[in-house]
């Protein structure tokens, strides 16, 4: 008798109520496959955990998505001050910074030197209403800046001027100007600069507003600090040109008056740091370097009003470094912040933002290009604890060779799309990366992230939210929660996926080389309006290793013209759709596709638990194969429509189940085949399988035009019509296997004998079958029966509980009783005599 059963009876070992046989493992408990979805204590605990939680098999529930600060980063806008609460000034991550505010303005005449600054230098007074004549002390002040200067005799000096309006001046080495505040004290450009340095000089302003003519309000190839000081003009605000310049600015602004100022900032080779500023309103940027290394603390950089493919906040090259922490980038009109690509004579540039919030919100129409963050060829970009929200291309962009992008603990948060292929949180294309690792992926309307034209996209521990309502630009299908497209690749691990409206996972055209890989996440996708798929594989190759995939609206996991791999998964709650084409539910559906089960828990679900169809175009060089897994509490969606049942397979591919469990299935069988699908059985369980209705619905197993099916060490009971029905089919064989419980019910809707009742063990009505080393009891009316095919029954031990063991309605019988007779009763310790010309043949016992 079989290899894993009791040689007296052909049954399965006895297990204990809500467990299986599983032949490597023993007893284990049905709805956990022997070697998945267990906790340490034993017991399968799946979709348990919080909304912002996955499940883990060692370690139970745990956290993902960013942790950097509060739930205020999982608001709109995060830790966002709106322009409007600062009116006239700029609005900084610490509050309202405005240098032009009189209400800022120090008692008196003369302004304050910042605590700290050098003390020692002399010191000399300029009021620009002074009377001729004066010594430079506060009582009697120069009336010009150049009567001041010259009493330093070139060296350092301070020179604190009154409130008015002061000429332009080149500054020499080691001089700063203290105005009494900007509101009130300003130099005016005269057709030039407002001010201008010599190479290799430091200075220093303060408490001043700048005015600049043609040309830029400051120039400088030396070292410049700025503090409170109000920056305007008609074409850049500060350049900083020469290899050993730099420009500091602290709590001052550069005011474009909404695009007066082209520029804010343009800086060749040099450093500049922003400490509680900001640049706003410019025309084209907020501030461009090459070549510079650059410090944002504390700051706002954007407010660009922009033309067609102008408008960075941030545009570095060339070598450049970037540092932006504690600040707000935003409303820009192309990127908040752009590493431009390396090669071509540039060198890689490095950016690195930290509790940073990327908005745009710049009104108008979106035009392409409009990002948070891009990244070009060759250069690096890292954001940590940050919020990049609204943009509306993407809220990251790694686009070219070697481009890359890490992302830690933030947030990407989309807005309404509105050019095409726009709405991604994070997108690695042409050959760029990105890394994502506890990070939260909401609303974006394309995808929540994305990897297109052999980029690759790495994602650990985040959530991915609410993605995907709009057509991604490359091929117009809906969004998703993670897109692979073109030769995109990549990974994503330990994640949630929550509430995307369209599917999960997309993969349209994927690597060929290699797997994208899904591993230990949990997808979440509650019924609803629509039509949602926790995966979707139109031509690529995917592993979908120790994840939940729960309540889609369709399906759980579709694959067309592919390659799919599932291990230790479970799908389960996917619910029927009604569409203008029929009513789709499946666990997972497959088209001309490769795919492999082992360990899966699949169910409860509605419509059919497996399915795999197989058209010309595939070859017939591809298959469905299932091991160690169970079926479970597979139900049609309504009377008028029968469903899938447990697994079926239609077209020229092979179906293969090892150590499998099928059971509680309402629809056509547990195991269904037709045109032309070949079967493989090793160690299944069917049980439970009811037609409810459905016509034809009950099968253990059963087949329509199949070209062959090998059950070996199979246990069918608690059927309802037949426990193998085998209709116009090649060959059958069945060895070592148990059927037993066979009801009767309705077979067939037509004007067949078998109309009102049923209740077969094995029933052929076309092709050839032989039964073999097993026990065929308790069928309702016939063990064996043929209607026109050619059967061989051989040690095999029948009964049935109201009919005969074998019944002939066409074709023939043959079997291994010394007797014949009307209904035969064949017992399993009979000899085998040979078979007859052209009768089948059992193969070997193993």
């Amino acid at each position: 008798m079989c290899v894993d059963c009791d040689p007296g009876s052909g049954r399965a070992p006895a297990c204990a109520a809500g467990e299986r046989a599983a032949p490597s493992t023993g007893c284990v408990a049905v709805g956990a496959p022997s070697v998945a979805w267990r906790a340490a204590d034993g017991v399968a605990r799946l979709g348990e955990c919080a909304r912002y939680e996955r499940t883990d098999l060692e370690a139970g529930c745990v956290a993902v998505g960013p942790r950097m600060c509060a739930a205020e980063w999982r608001l709109e806008g995060g830790c966002w001050v709106e322009p409007a609460a600062c009116p006239g000034g700029v609005a900084l991550p610490s509050g309202c910074l405005w240098p032009a505010d009189p209400a800022g303005c120090p008692e008196g005449r003369w302004g304050v030197v910042p605590e700290g600054w050098e003390g020692n230098a002399p010191a000399s007074y300029v009021d620009s209403a002074a009377a001729d004549g004066g010594d430079g002390s506060a009582q009697r002040p120069h009336r010009r800046i150049a009567d001041a200067l010259a009493t330093f005799g070139g060296g350092p000096g301070v020179v604190y001027l009154a409130p008015g309006d002061y000429a332009g001046l080149r500054l020499p080495d080691g001089v700063s100007l203290v105005g009494h505040c900007a509101a009130d004290t300003r130099l005016v450009a005269d057709g030039g600069y407002a001010l201008n340095q010599q190479e290799g000089a430091v200075g220093a302003l303060v408490g001043l507003t700048l005015v600049g003519g043609a040309q830029a309000t400051v120039r400088t190839p030396a070292t410049l600090t700025l503090h409170g000081v109000l920056v305007r003009g008609a074409a850049q605000g500060v350049v900083l040109s020469g290899s050993r310049g730099a420009v500091r600015l602290v709590e001052s602004v550069i005011d474009g008056e909404g695009g007066a100022l082209v520029d804010g900032i343009v800086a060749g080779p040099g450093q500049v740091a922003l400490e509680r500023s900001g640049i706003t309103g410019t025309q084209d940027g907020a501030l461009l370097a090459v070549g510079t290394t650059i410090e944002v603390t504390g700051s706002f950089v954007g407010g660009v009003v922009g033309r067609p493919r102008v408008g960075d906040a941030i545009q570095i090259a060339d070598g450049a470094h970037l540092t932006v922490a504690d600040s707000v980038l935003a409303g820009y009109r192309g990127a908040a912040v752009h590493v431009l690509a390396a090669g071509e004579g540039r060198a890689p540039s490095v950016a690195a933002l930290d509790r940073v919030v990327v908005r745009q919100t710049r009104p108008g129409p979106s035009v392409a290009g409009e990002s948070g963050l891009r990244v070009g060829a060759g250069s690096r970009l890292t954001v940590r604890d940050s919020a990049l929200v609204a943009n509306p291309l993407s809220q990251v962009i790694a686009s070219g060779e070697d481009a890359e992008a890490a992302i830690e603990r933030s947030l990407l948060r989309g807005a309404v799309a509105s050019v095409a292929a726009t709405g991604v949180g994070a997108l690695a294309d042409r050959g760029g990366r990105i890394v994502v690792t506890d990070c939260e992926a909401v609303a974006n309307p394309g995808s929540g992230l994305a990897a297109f034209n052999g980029g690759t996209l790495a994602v650990e521990r985040s959530v991915i939210r609410g993605n995907g309502s709009e057509a991604l630009g490359f091929n117009e299908a809906p969004g998703a929660g993670v897109a692979f497209g073109q030769g995109g690749r990549g990974r994503v691990a330990g994640s949630v996926f929550l509430d995307n409206v369209r599917r999960g996972v997309l993969i349209i055209d994927g690597p060929s080389d290699e797997a994208i890989a899904v591993e230990d996440c949990t997808f979440l996708q509650p019924a609803g309006d629509g039509y949602r798929l926790a995966v979707d594989v139109l031509r690529g190759r995917l592993h979908l290793g120790g994840t939940l995939l729960e309540g889609s609206l369709g399906l759980g996991v579709g694959a067309q013209d592919a390659e799919l791999a599932l291990e230790n998964c479970a799908v389960r709650g996917f619910e029927c759709v009604a569409l203008p084409g029929g009513t789709v539910g499946a666990g997972i559906i497959s088209l001309d596709s490769e795919v492999i089960l082992r360990g899966v828990d699949i169910g409860p679900g509605c419509g059919g638990g497996v399915e795999s169809k197989f058209t010309a175009a595939s070859g017939g060089e591809r298959g469905l194969t299932i091991q160690d897994s169970v079926v479970r509490s597979v139900t049609p969606p309504g009377p008028a429509v029968p469903g899938l049942g447990g697994v079926y397979v239609w077209g020229s591919g092979d179906l293969s189940l090892s150590d499998v469990v099928v059971q509680d299935v309402v629809g056509p069988g547990g195991v269904g085949l037709a045109e032309g699908a070949r079967l493989e059985v090793d160690a299944v369980r069917i049980v439970g399988v009811r037609g409810d209705g459905v016509v034809g619905g009950g099968h253990g197993v059963w087949a329509s035009d199949a070209a062959a099916a090998t059950i070996r060490r199979a246990d069918l009971a608690a059927l309802h019509v037949a426990g193998i029905a085998w209709f116009d089919g090649g060959g059958l064989t069945v060895v070592d296997s148990r059927i037993a419980e066979v009801t009767g019910g309705p077979f067939f809707n037509d004007e067949d004998v078998f109309t009102t009742g049923a209740g077969h063990g094995v029933f052929v009505a076309g092709g050839t079958a032989a039964v073999g080393r097993s026990v065929v009891e308790g069928a309702e009316q016939v063990a064996v029966m043929t209607d026109g095919g050619d059967v061989r029954v051989e040690c095999t031990s029948l009964s049935a509980a109201r009919s005969c063991a074998l019944a002939i309605a066409g074709g023939r019988i043959a079997w291994d009783h010394p007797e014949e007779g009307e209904c035969p009763q064949a017992e399993a310790a009979d000899v085998p005599r040979a078979p007859r010309p052209g009768e089948p043949v059992l193969p070997p016992r193993e």
